[in-house]
């Protein structure tokens, strides 16, 4: 009879404990769904309305706030305490609290979190402001760009922008476009004096386009050293000419250029003998 007695209070005794695990369970479960409904990246586009959804399910009587990154209490029911002219609070059901950015700009990109009161997040969204193409100037090559001839040249070219802008490359005024070049970044190998030219950089995503120009100038130096003489020319007295060569100083050399004189500057000849000059220096002229 005791033993009787005492199993239908054991019965009662797990009957309360199973109830109250599965109540326990259900409220994990209802946990779980609130944190994980909208855990998500939302893109939003830049000067534009963006939305961000929070919902609670099931419904229940609760305070729900909107957090930014830094923990700050942006709104609290329908009530608005950050970015008052660029922030509302909408509410599609009864259940829900859309937090709306009027005009976002780049400065609302961040994370986002709808709370309840008693601590359940409902909501966690990063904010991703897409843009048009912009020219980051600091990482950017000059509009005017010196190289030397047979050197390595190399153009960059950095945008920002999301999405990623694809980035192309042309040539000249007319804008031909560089087939098989794309990227931030225009290599030119062993740089000739022909390569001097404008040369302009695209960037595009859905958002827009954007364009950078740079002039680059070949240095093309000689490869060979000039050195210019001075030859001033007077008659002799023998009917000669006599040849004065001047690369610093005047010097009498006599009456003849010897094989071995390099002239470069026919024009320095008098005038009363230049052809007879030109012939006689015609094979030694160098370059």
């Amino acid at each position: 009879m005791e033993t009787c007695r005492i199993f239908p209070g054991l019965m009662e005794l797990l009957r309360i404990l199973l109830l109250w695990i599965q109540t326990v369970a259900f409220m994990v479960s209802n946990m779980k769904t609130a944190v994980g409904a909208y855990e998500m990246t939302k893109p939003c586009v830049l000067n534009n309305l963006c939305k961000l959804p929070c919902r609670l399910e099931p419904f229940r009587d609760v305070t729900v706030s909107w957090f930014n990154g830094n923990n700050e209490m942006l709104t609290q029911g329908m009530q608005v305490y950050k970015h008052t002219r660029n922030l509302m609070i909408n509410k599609p059901a009864r259940n829900e609290w859309e937090l709306h950015i009027l005009r976002i700009d780049l400065s609302f990109a961040d994370t986002y979190w709808c709370k309840t009161r008693d601590g359940h997040t409902l909501s966690e969204i990063t904010v991703v402001i897409e843009h048009e193409p912009r020219l980051n100037k600091n990482s950017s090559s000059s509009t005017r760009t010196e190289i030397l001839e047979n050197s390595l040249a190399q153009l960059n070219c950095e945008f920002t922008g999301i999405p990623e802008p694809e980035i192309t490359w042309c040539r000249g005024p007319s804008k031909e476009r560089i087939e098989g070049i794309k990227g931030h970044k225009l290599i030119i190998r062993n740089i000739t004096r022909y390569a001097s030219d404008e040369y302009t950089c695209i960037a595009k995503n859905r958002h827009g386009t954007s364009e950078s120009h740079m002039q680059v100038f070949v240095d093309c130096k000689s490869n060979f050293a000039v050195l210019v003489i001075w030859y001033l020319l007077s008659p002799a007295e023998d009917g000669g000419v006599q040849i004065w060569r001047c690369p610093s100083g005047c010097s009498s050399v006599g009456a003849r250029p010897s094989e071995s004189e390099n002239v470069h500057n026919s024009k320095s000849l008098f005038s009363n003998h230049r052809h007879e000059c030109r012939n006689l220096n015609k094979k030694n002229m160098t370059r």
